[in-house]
């Protein structure tokens, strides 16, 4: 028993005859009597006082400063679930893993947000986008032969309500690569001859997952430098298509810090290269998020609430059924969310379930994504919960 609790309890037996009563016509002697309890009697009601003030209290823990958030329930992705016959080739190169000592998150002000429709509602300005487009030109040793800024269709415009057109992203056409740069900071290059990796290395979709590991090394080994990654790590991801055909993700980040600043260059950070259908390097896209608005530091929930937040439904998903009957758990992460339809970058548990109706007559089980807000809920203006939608 903790010493405050052992104290309330003596206090609670104390006896009525050791509380001084109030009399009408006291005799003397009894009074002096009880008197020279009263010191005693002050020092017990002086210490009940102070315990009472100090005790951990047992009320929801007073809030942080920090702005209150809004969930997002828009999603630019469509139906989101991956292919696979069995859950562990679902593995991925995040730098989270269960039992992960972690217990704030920072969240972000999307700088760089579109509306339902996917047009861009801000972002980079042009000057800004061209600049990043001659620096990458700089650092390959290219000169353009042609820059120029890309703009919204008049009729997305019009159908936008905006009053003009707003720019999508900056071009620069060099020798053998175009460089783009959009509103969001996603830089891309556009090999205009793919460029051949040595004969040793196999690089395409369908690699084996050896065979990957080794052509992904020697492109970080080419490429990582070109945008500054000194610790990069690997990142690769594959799942199938409904004809079971195998598809590889190649992905970096710069794996360096605390655990938090690793989760955000995985999530915001990272750099993908696109094989041709030869095993030829075909394009190479560097993700760079505004991640200047930060809002700050948020309690996260721990997995365990994470997992009765699903079972009760406090989730978004693109699955259209739901939550399945019996559901099992395939995989499990700590990630963000970071489409552009998006009001705020904050980190979410995102469960990928099998959904047994789904699977398919050649084995392949469907494994449909369900994110509960991570951020814990006083934080938050509401909660989700799934009726058949939101």
């Amino acid at each position: 028993m903790k010493k405050e609790e052992l104290l309330f309890a003596v206090l609670g037996k104390v006896k009525d005859d050791y509380i001084v009563e109030a009399s009408p016509e006291p005799e003397k002697r009894e009074w002096v009597s009880r008197l020279k309890w009263l010191p005693f009697a002050a020092a017990f009601v002086l210490l009940f006082v102070l315990m009472v003030k100090f005790l951990p209290s047992k009320t929801t823990p007073e809030l942080l400063d920090l702005p209150l958030l809004t969930i997002s329930s828009e999603n630019a992705m469509g139906f989101e679930a991956y292919l696979a016959y069995e859950a562990g080739e679902l593995e991925n190169g995040n730098p989270w893993s269960r039992g992960a000592s972690i217990s704030t998150m920072p969240v972000f002000k999307n700088q760089a947000r579109a509306n339902s429709a996917g047009v861009p509602l801000s972002g980079l300005s042009v000057e800004a986008m061209q600049a990043q487009v001659e620096r990458m030109a700089s650092n390959l040793d290219l000169v353009p032969d042609k820059s120029y800024v890309e703009y919204l269709d008049d009729w997305q415009t019009d159908a936008a309500g905006l009053g003009s057109a707003p720019a999508i992203r900056a071009v620069a056409e060099c020798e053998g690569v175009t460089i783009e740069v959009e509103a969001d900071g996603l830089l891309t290059l556009w090999m205009d001859e793919p460029v051949a990796l040595p004969q040793a290395y196999v690089f395409t979709g369908s690699s084996s997952r050896e065979e990957a590991d080794a052509a992904l090394d020697y492109l970080i080994m080419e490429y990582a430098g070109l945008f500054d990654m000194d610790f990069p790590s690997k990142d690769l991801f594959s799942d199938y298509d409904i004809n079971g055909e195998r598809h590889l993700a190649y992905r970096i980040f710069q794996d360096h810090g605390d655990l938090e600043d690793r989760i955000v260059a995985y999530s915001f950070k990272p750099c993908e290269f696109y094989p041709d259908e030869n095993g030829d390097l075909w394009i190479i896209r560097k993700y760079s998020h505004d991640l200047s608005a930060s809002l700050g530091a948020y309690p996260i929930i721990t997995e365990e609430q994470a997992e009765d937040m699903l079972l009760e439904g406090h989730y978004l998903t693109t699955v259209a059924e739901g939550l399945p009957d019996d559901p099992h758990v395939a995989k499990f992460e700590l990630v963000y969310r970071t489409g552009r339809l998006e009001e705020f970058f904050m980190p979410y548990y995102r469960f990928l379930l099998e959904l047994p109706d789904m699977k398919m007559e050649n084995g392949l089980k469907t494994y449909g994504a369900f994110y509960v807000p991570a951020v814990e809920q006083q934080y938050l203006t509401d909660m989700p919960l799934w009726d058949g939608g939101f």
